[in-house]
């Protein structure tokens, strides 16, 4: 489990989960990667929208700029996750560009916070498990249609 962040442990997905199976780990894991993405991405958009502006200033990216949904981290951040194996993990929110963004989100003694993390998370987290076990079955089933397409060129090849 992450030490930071959130975790989700899924119950009653069962048949999502043989249907990932079958697909072997490789594949099943690019079915979860894309499925978390895409339910990242709503979260991304809303902490853009509520993410402060500085407009005193132009010398490089404003804050929302920095904002993405990933599946990597960059060196110091990974360090401090404990990974498992066979885990999938998703990362929302600004880069490491963004080394002032924790200020924002929580402020400082002479800043008040200015949260966008938080509050675009707390909006959208009820309706993930929702959302995720839809998002699994269309990305499971566009998979299988990839393997079968790519299973009739190389039939077709073979002749």
């Amino acid at each position: 489990m992450a030490r930071d962040g959130v975790s989700f442990k899924v119950d009653g997905f069962k048949e999502l989960d043989n249907a990932l199976k079958e697909l072997g780990n490789s594949q099943g894991k690019q079915v979860v990667r894309r499925s978390l993405k895409q339910l990242g991405n709503p979260i991304a958009e809303e902490a853009k929208d509520l993410a402060p502006i500085d407009n005193t200033r132009d010398d490089g990216p404003h804050l929302y700029e920095q904002i993405a949904v990933s599946s990597s981290l960059d060196p110091q951040h990974r360090r401090r996750l404990a990974k498992s194996k066979g885990t999938v993990d998703i990362f929302v929110g600004p880069g490491k560009k963004a080394f002032h963004a924790h200020l924002q989100e929580f402020g400082t003694e002479h800043h008040a916070a200015q949260p966008f993390m938080r509050p675009a998370w707390d909006r959208h987290k009820g309706a993930l498990m929702v959302r995720l076990k839809s998002l699994l079955w269309e990305n499971i089933q566009r998979r299988l249609r990839l393997n079968a397409a790519a299973a009739a060129r190389a039939a077709k090849k073979g002749k």
